[in-house]
């Protein structure tokens, strides 16, 4: 998780918050959907 936390804090960095959350939503989708796939 404090993998994610400091990959995350690049990321503002780098982006406004718009972008942010644009593609915290994306890769946030992305991992609920990789998820589901491998529960199933």
């Amino acid at each position: 998780m404090k993998f994610i936390e400091k990959q995350i804090k690049g990321l503002m960095k780098g982006l406004d918050e718009k972008d942010f959350w644009k593609l915290f939503r994306r890769v946030m989708l992305e991992a609920v959907d990789r998820l589901t796939k491998e529960v199933r």
